[in-house]
């Protein structure tokens, strides 16, 4: 139990740092282009998984091996994770609105689900069931 407990908590942690840093980066390039209209929320959706998929094939080759044991409830973590990234990237997303910035998509609950979500399942398959 306490091996799963961990591995969340790792596994949110990496996760929760890579969507900063994808978020950060979309404001300066949304900055950039700020007279042009904005992505429509369904090809947001769309982009935010694959982003995520990107970057859990990235972390699977960079990291080709489990950083923590294998948990005693396979894939929890993709569901745990996801839920708690999703939770806070929407307090992000409050937290800019309230600053009167406009958020991106990656800053609401669904869009940081997602990209945990598809991150962690991408490096699930990749590295989690290999041993």
């Amino acid at each position: 139990m306490l091996d799963a407990l961990l591995e969340l908590v790792v596994e949110f942690v990496l996760e929760f740092l890579y969507q900063l840093v994808v978020e950060i980066s979309l404001e300066y390039v949304a900055e950039f282009f700020r007279r042009r209209p904005t992505l429509s929320t369904v090809l947001a959706f769309i982009v935010i998984p694959l982003c995520g998929a990107f970057v859990g094939l990235f972390l699977s080759n960079m990291i080709p091996r489990r950083v923590l044991p294998r948990p005693t409830v396979p894939g929890i973590s993709l569901l745990l994770s996801s839920l708690v990234t999703g939770m806070v990237m929407k307090l992000f997303g409050d937290w800019r609105r309230s600053h009167g910035h406009q958020p991106t998509a990656l800053a609401t609950f669904w869009g940081g689900a997602l990209f945990a979500f598809s991150m962690a399942l991408v490096r699930w398959l990749r590295v989690g069931r290999m041993i």
